[in-house]
C-alpha cells in the first residue's frame, strides 16, 4: 500500500480526489516492507533457515477499486476511481523511466489476478 501512496496516489487524491489506475480490479496481497525487514532478521540471524525460501505476502488481497474505498472512508472523502486503458498505463510508466521488461511483467501479472 505505501508504494501506491509514494506513487502518486496521495498527491492526486489531495489535488484531484481521484485516482487513475489501470486493471482497477486486480488483486495483490501486498505486505508492508517493515513486516520483510522482520523475515529477513529472522532469517539471517536464527538458525534452520539454511536453503529454505518463504512466500511472503500480505494479510488479504484487495483490488485498487477496494483500497480507493477504503482511503475514501477513513479521509472522509469520496475519491472518484478513473480506469486508464493500459495503454495509457504503459505510456505513464515509461515516462517515469521504467524499462519494457519491468512494465511488460506488472502488465501480465496485474492482467491475471481478476477479483474471484
Amino acid at each position: 500500500m505505501k508504494n501506491s501512496l509514494y506513487s502518486g496516489w496521495t498527491e492526486s487524491i489531495q489535488k484531484e480526489g481521484l485516482i487513475r489506475t489501470a486493471f482497477p480490479d486486480s488483486l495483490s496481497a501486498r505486505i508492508h516492507e517493515a513486516d520483510i525487514a522482520d523475515v529477513a532478521v529472522k532469517a539471517l540471524t536464527e538458525e534452520g533457515h539454511d536453503k529454505r525460501t518463504y512466500d511472503l505476502t500480505g494479510p488479504e488481497a484487495l483490488s485498487p477499486r477496494s483500497m480507493v474505498k477504503q482511503i475514501s472512508v477513513v479521509i472522509d472523502k469520496y475519491i472518484d476511481l478513473v480506469e486508464i486503458t493500459e495503454e495509457q498505463v504503459k505510456q505513464d510508466w515509461k515516462s517515469k523511466g521504467y524499462d519494457n521488461e519491468f512494465i511488460e511483467y506488472f502488465i501480465i501479472e496485474m492482467g491475471k489476478n481478476p477479483p474471484k
